[in-house]
């Protein structure tokens, strides 16, 4: 349910000024993610009305009378590059993508050949380098919408 409150739609982001309840699962849990609002302009043309990392609350938008589609986008982590220094939280993504990122659970660097990465399969926090990481999966990015707007 989108609450909006149309006023004169001055500031930076052009449009009128609106928000949006948002809640991200994931597997039935929870989790975080870059939620991006597109709006389709009464002209045809798209926009981004407003984008905020989040699981549950409000996203604040500005939207000028279009259609406005949600879309949340997991992290797609960073390019596996050799001896690169790693902290934890880093995501890590392998040169041959096949749905599998590494989390990076103990700092370090990563090793100076691309390892055999591992799946699901193999539970727990792995050497990888001088680092140790943990596979998780990435979920590709789910859209909403259009989404019928509510003036207040």
């Amino acid at each position: 349910m989108f609450a909006v409150d149309l006023n004169d739609g001055t500031g930076t982001g052009g449009g009128a000024p609106t928000m949006v309840a948002a809640q991200v699962r994931v597997e039935g849990s929870p989790a975080a993610r870059e939620i991006v609002a597109l709006e389709r302009q009464t002209d045809g043309v798209w926009r981004v009305a407003g984008h905020q990392r989040l699981s549950d609350g409000t996203l604040d938008l500005r939207v000028t009378g279009g259609a406005v589609y949600a879309v949340a986008v997991d992290d797609y982590g960073t390019l596996y590059q050799p001896n690169r220094a790693v902290a934890v939280g880093d995501v890590i993504r392998p040169s041959v993508f096949k749905g599998w990122l590494y989390r990076i659970t103990e700092a370090g660097s990563l090793p100076a050949s691309e390892p055999a990465w591992w799946d699901g399969n193999l539970a727990g926090p792995q050497d990888l380098g001088t680092a140790r990481a943990e596979v998780v999966r990435y979920h590709r990015p789910l859209a909403h919408g259009p989404v019928p707007v509510e003036t207040i």
